[in-house]
């Protein structure tokens, strides 16, 4: 504020001032016939001033507003008039020591209040100003809540005062939390919400460009509160604040593999959850929300830990399908050789068995012969190589030649009973 430039005090000072100096000249003149006007002098000169002091202000007065037609000259001479016959504010001074104090202060605030909504100086000095289509305000009167008004031109009403600007515009913000999943793996997440006050379908003013439900002001201008630490919050932080303990709340319940693995959608689990925690909290006070995301931040440290469990879960399953296929491998062999022995015994069986009810032949060499045949037969068939290795076949070839040579010679040979040759199981 310059020095030269007069505060409302002064001004009024002035107006006295003239009207006495228009007043003392009424009196000291003289009519035509050389009589002195004295006091019938000194009032029609002060009608004069004060004629053409409110004119000029009538004149200045369409001027004021961006408002047209009577309203609007009507709201102009109200400021004026107001502007120099009310009280100046306290926060309106003379340049000095204590200007230049406020100004040190403010300067100090300056960073705190970078954030914050402010309102135009013309609310402090005038009680009227003009806002931006995304701007409105919540007045009250006393301890009364009246309304919401704006955006625009706005003038407020005799003891009413602006409690709030409000920002209609989408808000976002954004908080970084600290989860523990479910297997105990610390991770960092980003949670961001976006949101606005509701807009009606329908509104009376079609040129609003940010329309808004005016219950959502009454609850925005009450909704500011100072939490633990003494630190004041404003209605956006205590959103995202609820939207920070609710995705923490729900990311603790599952494992960092499903966080992870898109297939399991666990984000999108996160997502609806938090969404519909807060409308049920902030919905029935018309706030919409828009947009909200959980964004998970992987450290390296936790992905080198992540790695050497999935490492170790994969050895563990590589050795158990390694036990598991040598374990089968085992198996199948040792059906393969009870099958083939099965198979040449039961065939010697029954060759020695027909050859005696034919003739009375040496059983010595009816084996020899019969072994060799059954086991050109094994050999030769094809599920039986493919089955058992050469080696083997080879060693059972020599342990049954040994064999029937001794049922040749000392006892007779086995018979193979009915139970074993339809189970094909080995006697």
């Amino acid at each position: 504020m310059r020095k030269n430039k007069l505060t409302p005090n002064l001004n009024v000072f002035i107006i006295i001032i003239v009207a006495i100096v228009a007043a003392a000249i009424g009196y000291t003149l003289d009519d035509s016939l050389g009589v002195q006007l004295e006091l019938l002098g000194a009032l029609f000169w002060l009608s004069v001033f004060g004629a053409t002091f409110v004119f000029v202000l009538l004149y200045f007065a369409q001027f004021i507003t961006p408002l047209g037609g009577s309203e609007g000259w009507w709201q102009g001479w109200y400021l004026m008039v107001r502007a120099y016959f009310t009280s100046p504010s306290a926060s309106v001074r003379l340049p000095g020591k204590s200007a230049k104090k406020d100004r040190k202060q403010k300067r100090k605030r300056k960073k705190k209040q970078s954030a914050k909504e402010e309102l135009p100086p013309s609310f402090v000095t005038l009680n009227a100003g003009l806002l931006r289509p995304y701007q409105v305000i919540a007045v009250t009167k006393g301890k009364q809540y009246v309304g919401s008004k704006g955006p625009g031109f706005v003038m407020l009403g005799i003891k009413e005062q602006a409690r709030k600007l409000i920002n209609l515009r989408k808000q976002s913000r954004s908080q970084t939390i600290e989860v523990t999943t479910r297997d105990g793996i610390q991770i960092e997440a980003t949670v961001t919400v976006e949101f606005q006050v509701e807009r009606p379908p329908t509104t009376p003013d079609d040129r609003l460009l940010y329309p808004y439900e005016p219950e959502a002001v009454f609850f925005i201008a009450y909704a500011d509160t100072i939490d633990e630490n003494g630190i004041p919050q404003s209605w956006t932080s205590q959103i995202i604040a609820k939207a920070a303990g609710l995705a923490l709340t729900e990311l603790a319940k599952y494992s960092l593999d499903d966080i992870l693995q898109p297939a399991k959608g666990v984000p999108g689990k996160v997502i609806e959850a938090v969404q519909r925690d807060l409308e049920a909290a902030f919905g029935q006070h018309h706030i919409q929300f828009l947009t909200i995301k959980t964004i998970p931040n992987i450290q390296d440290k936790v992905w080198e830990q992540q790695k050497k469990r999935w490492k170790s879960e994969w050895e563990h399953k590589i050795e158990i399908r390694q036990n598991a296929g040598r374990a089968e491998a085992d198996r199948q062999l040792k059906q393969a050789r009870a099958r083939a022995q099965i198979e040449i015994i039961d065939t010697i069986a029954r060759s020695i068995e027909a050859m005696r009810q034919e003739n009375d032949a040496d059983l010595a060499q009816i084996i020899t012969l019969r072994m060799i045949e059954a086991l050109e037969e094994a050999v030769s068939e094809g599920s039986i190589q493919a089955m058992v290795p050469q080696q083997i076949m080879a060693s059972l070839v020599a342990d049954t030649s040994r064999q029937m040579k001794t049922w040749g010679t000392e006892i007779p040979p086995p018979q193979i009973s009915d139970r074993y040759r339809q189970k094909g199981k080995r006697p």
